[in-house]
């Protein structure tokens, strides 16, 4: 429009941004979807895990088990006196 040729300079500004943004997004979703299939392999592995240790160790799995119960029991029991 004008002789100084500043609305082209402005579209190539806003297809270059356009461009970069788009290759971020990219990059974030690939990074994101690698963290999270990391999650999920730790996630297997600490259920195959867990399950290994219960075939084991039923009786002490059982006795952590109603432990952990008691603990969490308490926890909620004191919050919710606390409140009142």
């Amino acid at each position: 429009m004008s002789r100084n040729g500043y609305p082209g300079e402005s579209k190539a500004a806003g297809r270059e941004a356009l461009a970069s943004a788009k290759a971020y997004a990219r990059e974030a979703v690939t990074a994101a979807g690698e963290k999270a299939s990391g999650l999920q392999a730790k996630a297997r592995e600490l259920k195959n895990q867990g399950s290994h240790y219960v075939a084991q160790q039923p009786v002490r799995s059982v006795l952590m088990a109603a432990a952990g119960g008691a603990a969490l029991t308490a926890l909620l029991v004191a919050t919710i006196r606390r409140s009142h």
